[in-house]
This record gives structure tokens, C-alpha cells and sequence, in this order.
């Protein structure tokens, strides 16, 4: 898999709604850039704490749920391509 450029920045849009809506303060979508998909999420659930809970598993692992988060990082990968990882 190919390593991100770090010093790169990508526009990534979040979308929510239910329970991701709340925990976001009820803002249907968030932009953030990112070098990566995991740093977005860290700044993501860095702003929204509550989130942190939803979206992350008790390693910091994206946890899989309702939505259809993969459940592992390769299958993640897949979907978004390997360098948005």
C-alpha cells in the first residue's frame, strides 16, 4: 500500500445524520483537510468529542456499526483507495 504524501492536504467532507448528526453538534456536514483519512478523524472527534465514542473503537480503530463501516482498515482502504488511509 502506498504511504500518503504527509505533507499534502485533502478536502474531506463528513456527511451525518441520527446519532453522527447529534454528535455533531447537529452540522449535517463537516470539511476538514487532512493529509489522511485518520487524521480527519482525529481532528473530527478532536472537535467533537462526543463522537469519539460513536465512531472509534476502544483502540482508536474505526469500529464498524449500522452505517456499514468496514471492519478493518484494508477493506476501508478499499473503498476510499489506498493513500486516503
Amino acid at each position: 500500500m502506498e504511504k500518503p504524501d504527509r505533507g499534502q492536504l485533502y478536502a474531506m467532507t463528513f456527511v451525518f445524520n441520527g446519532m453522527l448528526l447529534r454528535a455533531a453538534d447537529n452540522q449535517r456536514t463537516v470539511s476538514i483537510e487532512a493529509p489522511t483519512l485518520s487524521d480527519a478523524l482525529a481532528e473530527l472527534t478532536t472537535k467533537y468529542p462526543e463522537m469519539k465514542r460513536i465512531v472509534l473503537d476502544n483502540t482508536g480503530a474505526i469500529a464498524p456499526g449500522p452505517q456499514g463501516l468496514p471492519q478493518r482498515r484494508d477493506d476501508l482502504a478499499a473503498r476510499l483507495g489506498a493513500a486516503a488511509c
